[in-house]
């Protein structure tokens, strides 16, 4: 299992830096800036960009999704 930590836009993985190392196994913090930089405004929409983070970081039902603010 790994923890998936997304931030908040505006944020960055700082934001969990109280509870970072008290969870258990592998941890992936992912940045939403920089990973919207190529998107194109008038596809984008929450659907499409959370099936693009699945298929780009093999995101399955084993893993856990932390989410802050507009990350969750």
């Amino acid at each position: 299992m790994r923890i998936i930590l997304i931030p908040g836009f505006g944020e960055d993985e700082s934001i969990f830096k109280r509870i970072h190392d008290k969870l258990p196994g592998e941890k992936l913090s992912l940045s939403l800036w920089n990973l919207i930089l190529n998107k194109s405004v008038k596809t984008l929409n929450a659907e499409t960009f959370a099936k693009d983070l699945i298929e780009r970081f093999q995101i399955s039902n084993k893993d856990l999704i932390v989410g802050h603010s507009t990350g969750g």
